[in-house]
């Protein structure tokens, strides 16, 4: 009797041990089905470009200014770059518009955000986004970016416009950084790194989240914040957005007041 009862305790060891390396199993291969799927997504974003949320300045950057008169350094191209905006804006050529696949001419603007509407206030910028020399022209579509912005790019010959809708590319400082939210609970500080002829690449300063839920235990649900992936707090994320407040943000023209001959 003593006989068969040590061998069920036994079979009964055996059995948990076996089920323990296949929930191992099972774990092993969730994860590593995680850790290769990537979000087709045209801002490509990888983890390697977050950035330890100690400050949002990056001191590499060449200041683009946000005088009449920018201070930097740009390449020979940026003339020939200034020269081709002030056609593009003057109605006098056609920009190449990445989203639609269609090359508008300024008039039709709105085509890059709603086909039915025929007018929008235009204001602009002049910034060096991508740090290459080469200034790009914002344009900011209606006051306060009510239908958002359309980034002009200067690229072997052709100007590319980028729309990027209201909130994903508010507060454009001159250090190039800006502010984008996906919902009222999460967002980034970011710049753009690089454009190619289908889109852009952002490069993520510091990505925050107002509110993480998560289940530790069984009854109770825990709120947290979360900065670049990892537990913050509410005063952290407040004096992150207050030090990028406080940046100098760049100046918007009217369009039809303010010419971009002005900057040549």
């Amino acid at each position: 009797m003593k006989h068969n009862t040590h061998m069920v305790k036994v079979a009964n060891q055996l059995l948990w041990i076996a089920l323990l390396i296949i929930f191992m199993m099972i774990s092993v291969t969730a994860c590593s089905f995680t850790q290769s799927t990537e979000l087709n997504d045209p801002l490509s974003i990888s983890d390697s470009e977050l950035q330890e949320p100690v400050s949002t300045s990056d001191s590499n950057h060449s200041d683009a200014g946000s005088d009449d008169s920018p201070s930097g350094f740009f390449t020979m191209d940026d003339g020939v770059a200034m020269e081709a905006y002030k056609a593009v804006v003057c109605g006098d050529t056609t920009f190449r518009d990445t989203g639609t696949g269609k090359d508008l001419n300024i008039t039709h603007i709105c085509e890059v955000f709603n086909p039915e509407i025929s007018w929008v206030s235009i204001y602009f910028t002049i910034i060096d986004l991508d740090g290459d020399g080469i200034r790009e022209v914002i344009l900011m579509l209606d006051s306060n970016a009510r239908y958002g912005y359309e980034i002009l790019h200067y690229q072997d010959g052709t100007i590319y416009g980028y729309y990027v809708v209201p909130r994903g590319f508010e507060e454009l400082k001159i250090d190039s950084t800006y502010q984008g939210s996906s919902s009222a609970f999460s967002g980034n500080i970011a710049k753009i790194k690089s454009f190619s002829e289908n889109g852009f690449t952002e490069q993520i300063m510091v990505q925050y989240d107002y509110h993480t839920y998560d289940y530790l235990d069984e009854n109770e649900l825990h709120t947290y914040f979360m900065i670049n992936g990892k537990k913050s707090s509410s005063a952290q994320i407040e004096s992150l957005l207050d030090q990028q407040s406080a940046k100098e943000s760049v100046k918007w023209y009217d369009i039809a007041e303010k010419s971009i001959e002005d900057f040549l």
